[in-house]
């Protein structure tokens, strides 16, 4: 499917086009548009409508996460879509050895009492998971504890020392059936938009529990 270069999509008071991207998300994220087929162009645009906030996650964290302590309730079944970011935007997942280490403590807690990890990207100072909360703790205290578990393991090899994550997280509900698998998708897509590599395929620091 074709797209003319003026194609809008008009979301919280600004305007995304094909022709206009660089200026409305980074920079990396506009580069790796460069290697899309015209089917992946058409699920980027789909994926920046409905998730915008993945593609700009560091100025807004500490937003979504007031707003979740202002009134958005967490419950038990819902399935959320969850950036945050390392400590000062630090790019340690530059480092594959500390990035075994998240990974495993990633794929230990996927599947818990509390919640279910359904999809993960480890980028070089962030993270996006897809979870879906299972038990009765809320959002919040789910992800001090991935945090909290996952900076303890990298702690304990010796690789890294002191804090590893930011505080706060942005989140947003996955309101419908349908939107799960694009959700996905869109996250396991992370290191191709940054130009990390050409193919998911090609990175190793992803799970879904689709494969």
């Amino acid at each position: 499917m074709a797209f003319c270069t003026d194609s809008l999509i008009k979301h919280r008071g600004f305007i995304v086009g094909a022709a206009s991207a660089a200026k409305s998300v980074d920079s990396q994220t506009f580069r790796g548009m460069a290697i899309y087929t015209n089917s992946e162009y058409y699920i980027w645009l789909i994926a920046l409508y409905s998730y915008p906030e993945i593609l700009n996650s560091g100025g807004i964290m500490e937003k979504g996460h007031s707003a979740l302590r202002k009134g958005r309730h967490s419950q038990s079944g819902q399935i959320y879509i969850v950036t945050t970011t390392t400590f000062s935007r630090r790019p340690v997942f530059k480092d594959w050895t500390l990035c075994r280490h998240i990974c495993k403590e990633f794929n230990d807690q996927s599947n818990s009492e509390a919640f279910t990890l359904l999809a993960w990207v480890l980028m070089p100072d962030h993270v996006h998971w897809l979870l879906q909360l299972a038990g009765q703790q809320d959002l919040s205290s789910v992800i001090r504890y991935l945090k909290s578990a996952s900076a303890a393991r990298v702690n304990q090899s010796g690789i890294h020392q002191g804090r590893l994550w930011a505080s706060g997280f942005h989140d947003r509900a996955i309101r419908r059936e349908t939107d799960i698998l694009p959700a996905a998708r869109y996250i396991v897509m992370n290191p191709v938009r940054a130009g990390i590599c050409r193919r998911v395929g090609h990175y190793p620091f992803w799970d879904a529990i689709w494969l």
